[in-house]
């Protein structure tokens, strides 16, 4: 009887053994709980694997994936070897594109690569710096030439702190009556397209019946003696066509009337220019006090007459 029983928990003992060994192997429907005291690793699903394809580990726990050639994860970590290019971010490496290939941004070491245009971006940015360093060193020198000396308008102009004067329209303006056409008219300054009634005006003691005495402006019949009398109305009186051309001896022209306006009373080169008759003459000496060269910036040093950049 008691042999029996020793037998029997052998028996027992035995299966206890086949049970486990078949929960650590994997997805066969063991499923005993995580951790290095039942089996060498696990998934986050609650399998048991091997050590060298238990999962990678993350923060707090693993996430399914194999481990590194090399690698294990016996108890929630990959430890062992570690490989570059292997597309695993191990430490000592900054990045890992999954090849041995350098220019490809992370080269054959597994560590960051700066592009072909960052690499152009720094060259530009040190030639700046270069440049900047280069104008700080750089500064007007000279003396600036004195406004007195300067004969030119143009130059004094151009010269900083040089006033070249204000400038006269001279010359005799056209008068208007020399032109013909309505453009030329009412281009010259002063002048206006208009007209005017010239001739005589026929005599009303002319004129043998009322209806032609007194169509003539001025004139009027008598009855009583049967003639026409009175004194016609003068064609320059006349302010329009129409009274013009219906006055017999008088006719209509257009022509261009006014006073032009003196060249001396024109305060603008471009409106003296304009005026017929007329010229544009700068002004007097060059006045001022030219800017000395040392205040001046390397841009307004190269404009400045007697400064140079040095």
């Amino acid at each position: 009887m008691r042999a029996r029983v020793h037998g029997l928990a052998n028996v027992v003992r035995i299966s206890v053994l086949v049970v486990a060994a078949i929960g650590c192997g994997g997805d066969d429907g063991g499923e005993p709980a995580c951790g290095p005291a039942n089996c060498p690793g696990c998934c986050a699903d609650g399998y048991c694997w091997a050590g060298t394809e238990a999962e990678l580990c993350g923060t707090g726990g693993m996430s399914c994936g194999a481990c590194a050639p090399g690698q294990s994860c016996p108890a929630g970590a990959c430890t062992g070897a570690t490989t570059c290019g292997d597309g695993l971010l191990d430490a000592g490496e900054s990045c890992d594109d999954g090849n041995r290939a350098s220019g490809d941004g992370c080269d054959s070491l597994c560590q960051t690569e700066s592009s072909p245009d960052a690499d152009a971006d720094a060259d530009a940015d040190a030639d700046a710096d270069a440049d900047a360093d280069a104008d700080v060193s750089r500064r007007c020198t000279g003396t600036a030439t004195p406004c007195s000396t300067i004969s030119s308008p143009t130059a004094c102009a151009a010269q900083l702190g040089c006033d070249a004067g204000r400038g006269t329209c001279a010359g005799v303006a056209s008068s208007c009556y020399g032109y013909y056409d309505l453009s030329s008219c009412i281009g010259h300054y002063g002048c206006d397209w208009d007209g005017q009634c010239d001739g005589f005006a026929t005599s009303c003691y002319t004129y043998r019946s009322s209806y032609s005495c007194t169509s003539q402006d001025g004139c009027y019949w008598s009855s009583y003696s049967d003639d026409c009398s009175g004194s016609a109305r003068s064609c320059s009186s006349m302010s329009s066509s129409y009274s013009c051309d219906t006055q017999d001896g008088c006719s209509w022209s257009d022509e261009c009337t006014g006073v032009a306006t003196s060249c001396s009373g024109i305060y603008s080169d471009f409106m003296c220019e304009d005026q017929d008759g007329c010229r544009w003459e700068a002004g007097g000496d060059c006045s001022g006090t030219a800017e000395p060269c040392e205040s001046l910036t390397l841009d307004e040093c190269a404009l400045q007459a007697g400064c140079r950049i040095s």
